[in-house]
C-alpha cells in the first residue's frame, strides 16, 4: 500500500487527495496550491473541482472529471468527492477499489466506506480514460 499523507490544516482535504492520489509530496501540493491561489491559506473552505484541475497543471498533469452516476468504485481511479448526508463535502484518493482518507488517515473499501459515513461518491477527477 502507498503512504497515505494526513491532511495538516484545515480544509486540505483536496490537497492531501491530490498528494495520496498521484504520490506527491503534500508539501510540494501544498505549496503549488498556495502558488495558484493564494488566498488559499486564509480560506475557510477547501479546493473545488476548478481549481483541483488547475493544480494539477503545475504539475504537468490534466484531470477530467467523471459525473457522480457514472464513476465505478471498483473500476476508476482518481481524486473522489465524497458528499456526507449532514452536507458536507470531502476529497479523497480512488485506488484499486479502495478509499485513502487523510482524515483518518486510513485505507477502506470504497463501498464500506460510503455505507459506514452516510456518503455518496460525487464528481471523480481522474487521469486516466475509464470504462
Amino acid at each position: 500500500m502507498p503512504r497515505i499523507y494526513a491532511t495538516q490544516r484545515a480544509k486540505d482535504c483536496g490537497v492531501a487527495a491530490f498528494a495520496n492520489y498521484f504520490g506527491i509530496a503534500y508539501e510540494d501540493v501544498y505549496a503549488a496550491a498556495i502558488a495558484r491561489f493564494p488566498a488559499f491559506a486564509q480560506r475557510r473552505d477547501g479546493l473545488g473541482i476548478g481549481e483541483l484541475r488547475e493544480l494539477a497543471k503545475a504539475f504537468g498533469l490534466a484531470l477530467t472529471p467523471i459525473h457522480w452516476q457514472r464513476v465505478n468504485l471498483d473500476e476508476h481511479e482518481g481524486v473522489l468527492g465524497v458528499n456526507f448526508e449532514r452536507g458536507a463535502g470531502h476529497w479523497v484518493a480512488l485506488v484499486g477499489g479502495l478509499i485513502l482518507d487523510s482524515d483518518g488517515p486510513c485505507y477502506e473499501h470504497a463501498a464500506r466506506y460510503l455505507e459506514k459515513y452516510k456518503a455518496r461518491a460525487g464528481t471523480l477527477l481522474t487521469d486516466e480514460k475509464g470504462p
